[in-house]
């Protein structure tokens, strides 16, 4: 879970570096949180 605020992206990026080198297939689902509260995007990475 991130804020959707830029600093945060690179939680994103560390996150799908680690799935590329990853030895098995581990869900990921990143959720994008508004600085209001509400869910601004959910997906499923390395899918």
């Amino acid at each position: 879970m991130i804020m959707e605020v830029p600093c945060c992206r690179g939680l994103s990026a560390l996150a799908r570096r680690a799935l590329e080198s990853a030895a098995r297939k581990v869900p990921v689902k990143e959720v994008v949180v508004g600085l209001d509260g509400t869910i601004r995007q959910s997906e499923w990475l390395g899918a």
